[in-house]
């Protein structure tokens, strides 16, 4: 009788650590930078992708002498929409 409390507290333990869980937090990174860099005292415009970067308005940068802002955010097509796109050449061409 007692392994079969054992057991059962055990399972119970099992199950409340795999439900008390919560999902990964998706903290916004930045894949890449191009142009990866520039000449000291000039000013250029950069393109940056990543994930989970919807909503960004500001940049933070380690080190000194370089400062960055959030000028436009384009977010990728979803499938939905490059089907339509697709569509919508199809339908175009067809009539050239």
């Amino acid at each position: 009788m007692e392994s079969l409390r054992g057991h059962a507290i055990l399972w119970a333990a099992m199950l409340l650590a795999i439900g008390s869980r919560t999902p990964a937090q998706r903290a916004p990174h930045i894949g890449y930078i191009y142009p990866a860099g520039a000449r000291q005292g000039t000013t250029l415009r950069a393109s940056m992708a990543g994930q989970y970067l919807d909503g960004a308005a500001s940049v933070v940068v380690s080190g000194e002498g370089i400062q960055a802002r959030v000028i436009e955010h384009i977010k990728p097509l979803n499938g939905k929409e490059i089907a339509l796109l697709r569509d919508r050449l199809a339908e175009l061409q067809a009539l050239l």
